[in-house]
């Protein structure tokens, strides 16, 4: 009877403290949960890093030619940059989270910011990030990771001859014709430089996370303006036109849906100037798809 007891209440101990580890209740909570765990993991490799993503999780980085879909991928992906032999080896990172806002479904957007360093705190690389999760048992998961390299003053974007990235890309069909239509108004309004018209496929608390700015835009008003800055005289985006390609749709549920894609940029006489990734969140809006974040960086080249 005593060693009944016993292992009953050994039992009991190890259910307790081998449990899942409560979802935080709050949002803000859970988005700091979810960033503490990814720095730790960072230090763990790719084998600890691989458990902050869901099954069919999306990563699309300025830094790579097209999005990463699915977790053989991102785990082969984080190999490659993690692992002994990679570029970010026995690095550290560091990350703020800026907002959070809950979505139906246990989902969650959020934005912040990133700063990697070697072994000595030298800053190999930092940026932002505009991310899309969804709560867990054991802690949040990462839906659409998006992050991108913060373009430093003088950075070269135009790709260099024979780059993979410059090659024009098959996109997939987007399946909903409502958000067929809405990439169509948004790319005619970019390559007519149209700042209203570009500004009206953004829901009024939208945001807009890119790599050529240092801070995200939130809400209508300061996207707008930001618009008007890029198409603006003194811009080496006027005159530009823009084609955006997607590669990734999910429906969330009737109302959201995540896409990722990669995005050229000509100049006026048609040249190549500068190619990236996207990794964007949309809202239906009174049967109209608006974007709720955008999340879009370039390609550096040294």
């Amino acid at each position: 009877m005593r060693f009944l007891l016993a292992l009953l209440v050994l039992v009991g101990w190890a259910v307790f403290y081998l449990r899942p580890s409560p979802v935080p209740s709050s949002i803000d909570a859970l988005a700091e949960q979810q960033l503490n765990n990814f720095v730790s993991r960072w230090d763990g490799g790719p084998s600890a890093l691989i458990w902050s993503y869901e099954a069919n999780a999306i990563c699309a980085f300025s830094s790579e030619t097209a999005p990463i879909a699915g977790l053989v991928a991102i785990e082969a992906n984080l190999t490659k940059v993690l692992g002994p032999d990679g570029p970010l080896h026995a690095t550290k990172i560091e990350g703020t989270t800026g907002a959070v806002e809950s979505l139906p479904g246990g989902y969650f957007r959020a934005h912040g910011s990133y700063t990697i360093r070697d072994a000595a705190g030298a800053v190999l690389d930092q940026g932002l990030w505009g991310n899309v999760s969804r709560e867990a048992d054991g802690g949040p998961l990462l839906v659409q990771e998006s992050a991108h390299t913060t373009i430093p003053e003088g950075a070269v974007l135009l790709p260099p001859e024979g780059d993979p990235g410059s090659a024009e890309v098959e996109g997939i069909p987007v399946g909903d014709p409502e958000l067929e239509a809405h990439f169509q108004r948004f790319f005619d309004a970019w390559n007519r430089q149209d700042a209203a018209a570009i500004t009206e496929e953004f829901s009024e608390d939208a945001w807009r996370i890119v790599a050529a700015a240092p801070e995200p835009f939130i809400g209508r008003d300061a996207i707008r303006r930001s618009f008007e800055e890029n198409f603006g005289e003194s811009s080496p985006f006027r005159g530009s036109t823009l084609k955006g390609i997607p590669l990734h749709v999910r429906m969330l549920d009737a109302e959201h849906a995540i896409a990722s894609g990669v995005w050229r940029m000509q100049d006026a006489e048609g040249a190549l100037i500068a190619r990236g990734i996207w990794g964007n969140l949309y809202r239906r809006e009174d049967g109209r798809w608006r974007m709720l974040m955008e999340s879009a960086g370039a390609a550096i080249f040294e």
